[in-house]
């Protein structure tokens, strides 16, 4: 569905057998898809009644990501580690983490469903903004990220940059603002 439906920004881009799309760009590992659904039912019970529910939040959460970028079927390859099982993961979970103390019964009221879903996507861009499309394109030095270590670092990534962001006050990145992520310094191969 989530590679058939003309609606979802994976459209066109899963990586299995059945994609029988003549301009497939077979780059979304199916299980960071399916992963990303857990992360939601699991953190919002009212999304495990109706699947369309899960859809809608994992929807919002990657229409806001890839529309920040402009990133189509078309231009998706051009974004290697957004790409990534990892990333994909870890972007949602973060996602869903914010959603989910947003949520919290204890201080709200209303369920993740009552906009549709596109609170989702309203903290999905909040996480994204500001990032340079360069992170996304440059190939990170570190590899094996597919850990429950290599997603920490990727979420450390996304939080040192984001601290970098905010220290420029909206301008121009340092130079070589890379180098300060250890995303792109070199090291061995993580391990979980």
């Amino acid at each position: 569905m989530l590679n058939e439906d003309s609606e979802s920004p994976f459209n066109k881009l899963v990586d299995w057998v059945n994609n029988r799309f003549e301009d497939a760009a077979l780059l979304v590992p199916p299980t960071a898809l399916e992963n990303s659904l857990r992360a939601i039912v699991r953190a919002f019970p009212e999304t495990r009644e109706d699947e369309s529910d899960a859809l809608a939040v994992l929807y919002a959460i990657w229409r806001a990501v890839f529309g920040q970028y402009g990133i189509t079927a078309a231009t998706a390859a051009g974004f290697p580690n957004l790409m990534l099982k990892a990333t994909i993961q870890t972007i949602s979970e973060m996602v869903v983490e914010k959603l989910k103390s947003d949520y919290d019964p204890a201080f709200s009221n209303d369920p993740v469903m009552a906009d549709n879903g596109e609170k989702a996507g309203v903290t999905a861009a909040n996480l994204v903004q500001g990032i340079p499309a360069a992170f996304w394109e440059r190939p990170w030095t570190m590899k094996s990220l597919d850990t429950s270590a290599g997603r920490a670092l990727i979420q450390e990534g996304i939080r040192e940059l984001k601290r970098i962001i905010h220290q420029s006050n909206g301008g121009d990145l340092p130079d070589h603002w890379e180098q300060r992520l250890r995303l792109y310094q070199s090291g061995t191969d993580l391990e979980e």
